[in-house]
């Protein structure tokens, strides 16, 4: 067996370590100048907020995200009922993410969100297009720093998905 190449990027993502922990039933999406910031809150029965959660993440790293995202939709059947409309009334502080991974367990929803700095992503990227692609891997080039496990309502994550991703338009051809 042969020793793997370097042929791109590496970018670890940590499974511990996540500093802040949250179930969500309720979210909102907003996009501007090419981020979108998500929001996250658990509303209890009495519809009063009782924890929440904010960042954001560049619609170009959503770009990234898009096709493994959908697929992830896909494979889970039918699209369960939304949750209410939710918008926040308070300012929340709102952290930066470039990545994230989503898991199901029967109805309970995992997502995870991750960081890391682009500088560190550009340099790494640099160094690897210096390299041999033939030369074993050293070691990883970039490690995600581990910001946000969320829990929630399977329902409230496929959602979640459908408005972070919303159905690309087929442009007509010559436009």
């Amino acid at each position: 067996m042969s020793a793997p190449t370097q042929e791109g990027l590496s970018i670890a993502v940590p499974r511990a370590g996540f500093r802040r922990f949250l179930f969500f039933n309720r979210f909102a999406v907003e996009r501007e100048q090419g981020f979108v910031q998500i929001k996250f809150g658990n509303v209890n029965k009495a519809n009063v907020l009782v924890d929440s959660y904010a960042l954001v993440i560049s619609e170009l790293e959503l770009l990234g995200l898009r096709q493994s995202s959908m697929d992830y939709l896909g494979a889970q059947g039918s699209l369960q009922e939304a949750p209410p409309p939710w918008q926040p009334t308070g300012p929340m502080i709102t952290e930066i993410a470039n990545h994230f991974v989503m898991a199901r367990h029967a109805s309970i929803a995992e997502t995870i969100f991750y960081s890391f700095s682009l500088w560190s992503a550009v340099e790494a990227a640099k160094r690897a297009a210096s390299l041999d692609v033939k030369k074993p891997i050293q070691e990883l080039d970039v490690i995600a720093e581990p910001m946000a496990l969320l829990r929630s309502p399977l329902a409230a994550q496929q959602h979640l998905i459908r408005l972070l991703f919303p159905p690309v338009e087929a442009s007509l051809p010559g436009q």
